[in-house]
C-alpha cells in the first residue's frame, strides 16, 4: 500500500507540475499579444531613426560642397583681385614706349586677319576674339601642334592603359558628330605611372601633367586634321565619359591642377569642337567632384555637359543626336564593333601612326 499511495502522489504532482507549465505558456503568449504593438512601435521608431541619420549625413555633405563651392568662388575672386592690382601697377610703371612696344608685340602675335574661322564664330566681342586667338596660338607653340603628328609618343601606352580612351565613329548624316568613348579616373595613379615611365626610359624631367595634356593634344590633332576635317559647323564631337571609374582619391592638389590645366587647354585648343558631353556610370561622389571642379568649366561647357543617371536615360537622350548603330553596346547602342576600345578603324589607324613615330624615335 505505501508503494501504492507514494506512486499515486507522484503522478497527482507530475499532472500539477503539467497543469503549471500548461499555465506558464498561456500566460506568455498572452503577454506577448499584448506587447506586441510595443514591438510595431520599436521597430518603427529605429526605422524612422535611419532615415533621420540619412537625412543628416545628406544635409552635411550638401553643407559641405557649399562650403568648399564658398571657398573656391572666394579664391577666384580673391586670384582676380590680385591680378587687377598687380596689372595696375605694371601699367604704371610701364614707359609710354615700353607700353607702345608692348602693342606692337601683341599686334604681331595676333594677326586679326588670320583668326580661325571657329574661334570667329565662337563670339561676337572682337576683343574675345583676339584673346581667344592669342590662347590657341600659345597652346599650339607650347605642344609643338606643328610638328605634333610626327615626333615619337613614348607615353601612348601608359596613358591608354591607365585613362581609357577611343575614337568610335561618325554617326549618321550630314551633320554627325564623331563619337569618343573614354574613362576617366584615378587620375592620381594615372600621373604616378606617367612618373615611373619617365624614370624607367631615362627622362626623369619630363612632366607628368604636361605629358599627359600633350598626349590628348595629339589625339585631338588627328581626329581633325586626318579624320573629321570638316569645316565649321561640322567637325565636331560627342563625348561619352563613363565615370565608373572616378572615386574621391581623385581629389587632390595634383589631381586638382591636372585637371585645371586640361579644362585651360581644351577651352584653348578645341573651341567649337564639342557638341555634347554624356556623363554616364556617374558614382556616389561624382556630385561632390562635378561641383569642385565646376569654377574650372565655362558656362557655355556647362550647358553641353548631360549627366544620366541610367543608360536608359542615355539612349533615349542620345539618340537625338546620334543613330544608335554608332553608339557602342556597352553603353546601349548596337554598334558591330568586335571591341569598341581597339578595333575601330580610326583607333588602329591612330594606334598605326604612334607605332611607326616610336619605331623611328627608337622608343
Amino acid at each position: 500500500r505505501t508503494a501504492e499511495s507514494t506512486e499515486l502522489a507522484k503522478r497527482a504532482d507530475d499532472r500539477g507540475a503539467s497543469a503549471r507549465r500548461h499555465r506558464r505558456a498561456r500566460a506568455f503568449c498572452a503577454r506577448a499579444r499584448v506587447e506586441a504593438p510595443r514591438s510595431v512601435t520599436f521597430r518603427a521608431g529605429v526605422r524612422n531613426i535611419a532615415v533621420a541619420m540619412q537625412s543628416i549625413t545628406h544635409v552635411v555633405f550638401v553643407l559641405g560642397i557649399m562650403i568648399l563651392r564658398f571657398f573656391s568662388n572666394a579664391l577666384a575672386a580673391v586670384v582676380r583681385a590680385l591680378r587687377v592690382v598687380f596689372s595696375k601697377s605694371v601699367a604704371k610703371a610701364r614707359t609710354p614706349k615700353a607700353t607702345a612696344n608692348a602693342d606692337e608685340v601683341r599686334a604681331i602675335a595676333v594677326d586679326v586677319d588670320g583668326i580661325p574661322d571657329r574661334i570667329l564664330r565662337s563670339t561676337d566681342d572682337p576683343e574675345r576674339r583676339v584673346e581667344k586667338a592669342r590662347l590657341f596660338a600659345e597652346w599650339r607653340e607650347r605642344f609643338d601642334i606643328d610638328f605634333i603628328l610626327r615626333t615619337p609618343k613614348p607615353y601612348f601606352k601608359i596613358i591608354k592603359r591607365y585613362y581609357p580612351h577611343a575614337f568610335h565613329m561618325t554617326g549618321k548624316g550630314q551633320n554627325a558628330c564623331s563619337i569618343q568613348i573614354e574613362k576617366p579616373g584615378q587620375f592620381g595613379h594615372l600621373l604616378d605611372a606617367v612618373r615611373r615611365e619617365a624614370e624607367e626610359i631615362g627622362r626623369p624631367d619630363d612632366d607628368p601633367v604636361h605629358a599627359v595634356v600633350e598626349h590628348v593634344s595629339f589625339v585631338m590633332t588627328f581626329l581633325f586634321e586626318h579624320i573629321d576635317t570638316r569645316p565649321w559647323p561640322r567637325g565636331k564631337t560627342i563625348r561619352i565619359v563613363d565615370m565608373s571609374r572616378l572615386g574621391m582619391n581623385d581629389i587632390g592638389f595634383e589631381v586638382f591642377d591636372f585637371l585645371r590645366v586640361m579644362s585651360q587647354v581644351s577651352k584653348r585648343a578645341f573651341v567649337e569642337r564639342i557638341h555634347k558631353i554624356y556623363i554616364v556610370h556617374p558614382p556616389a561622389s561624382f556630385a561632390f567632384i562635378f561641383n569642385t571642379c565646376k569654377p574650372l568649366i565655362s558656362e557655355r561647357t556647362l550647358k553641353q555637359i548631360v549627366v544620366c543617371s541610367t543608360l536608359d536615360e542615355f539612349t533615349s537622350k542620345v539618340k537625338r543626336e546620334a543613330d544608335l548603330s554608332s553608339v557602342p553596346r556597352e553603353y546601349g547602342g548596337s554598334c558591330e564593333c568586335a571591341d569598341c576600345w581597339r578595333d575601330c578603324d580610326r583607333e588602329r589607324r591612330l594606334c598605326k601612326l604612334v607605332r611607326k613615330l616610336n619605331a623611328n624615335g627608337a622608343h
